[in-house]
């Protein structure tokens, strides 16, 4: 899955992913579209989707993205260098097994390039799932997710 979100507010100094929420069911059970609630500006899960996927953890998982320091389940581009587009082809060769990604992030650069200040997110979702409760792998199985990025736009110097 791939985010990217622009601005082209002058006194934009930066912008960065900040979370991201994810929702994900294998059946069509749940109704995704009450999933998260936001307010001011900030999305969470509703108390009633946490509790319902709690319950039904076979058939049910969320996840808070980059919020844990350590889990590497997201890789950032800001600045397109050449370094960065190194670290971004690696990413997705050690995240998805993909030896040439078919341009993906030479593309996410050029749409970047395209505004002031930008930022591009790639993320593999379930990265961290106990896949041993969660029955996601077997090819029968179809899973369905909703999901919710949140940017931070730096203002000033």
């Amino acid at each position: 899955m791939t985010f990217f979100a622009a601005t082209e507010s002058p006194d934009a100094a930066g912008m960065q992913f900040d979370t991201l929420l994810a929702a994900h069911v294998t059946t069509n059970s749940s109704d995704l579209s009450t999933v998260f609630d936001e307010q001011k500006g900030l999305a969470d899960f509703t108390p009633a989707f946490r509790e319902w996927c709690l319950t039904h953890s076979n058939e049910c998982l969320f996840e808070y993205i980059n919020v844990f320091p350590t889990h590497d389940n997201f890789f950032e581009l800001t600045d397109c260098s050449d370094g960065e587009t190194r670290q971004a082809n690696t990413w997705l060769r050690e995240n998805f097994g993909v030896v040439r990604d078919a341009g993906h992030v030479a593309a996410l650069c050029e749409l970047m390039s395209k505004h002031a200040k930008a930022s591009a997110v790639m993320i593999n979702t379930l990265r961290y799932a106990n896949h041993t409760t969660w029955h996601m792998l077997t090819p029968a199985t179809t899973v369905f997710s909703k999901m919710w990025a949140q940017f931070r736009i730096r203002h000033g110097t």
